[in-house]
């Protein structure tokens, strides 16, 4: 089975870093956040260099697909009080956005305006 897989990886059909690209590009599509990601990735066997080449935990993207999810689960308007706040962010945390991506995405309101 390992020659097999040489011999993909010889041939360059087989290589963690497209796997990464494409896994972590249909993941943030689908709402997830770079935290998840990484651990996915890491659950599959890919290196930390690797994964992190494709998830850049500081790329301002990050806040517009938190505020996305948030939207598409929550609605536009911030947090009432501090126990739907606390729903909002346990949500968020548990899709893989960090503490800072969260506390922009609730602050962000109504505003369609992109991060920048």
């Amino acid at each position: 089975m390992a020659d097999v897989l040489d011999d993909l990886e010889r041939r360059r059909l087989l290589s963690d870093t497209r796997f990464s690209e494409q896994f972590a590009r249909q993941r943030a599509e689908r709402g997830h956040g770079p935290l998840k990601i990484l651990s996915e990735l890491a659950q599959r066997g890919v290196d930390e260099d690797t994964a992190r080449e494709y998830v850049n935990l500081l790329d301002p993207a990050w806040f517009n697909r938190a505020r996305k999810a948030k939207r598409k689960r929550f609605g536009p308007a911030p947090p009432a009080n501090l126990k739907d706040r606390a729903r909002q962010s346990r949500f968020l945390a548990q899709r893989g956005f960090t503490a800072d991506q969260t506390a922009k995405a609730l602050a962000a309101g109504d505003s369609d305006e992109e991060a920048e």
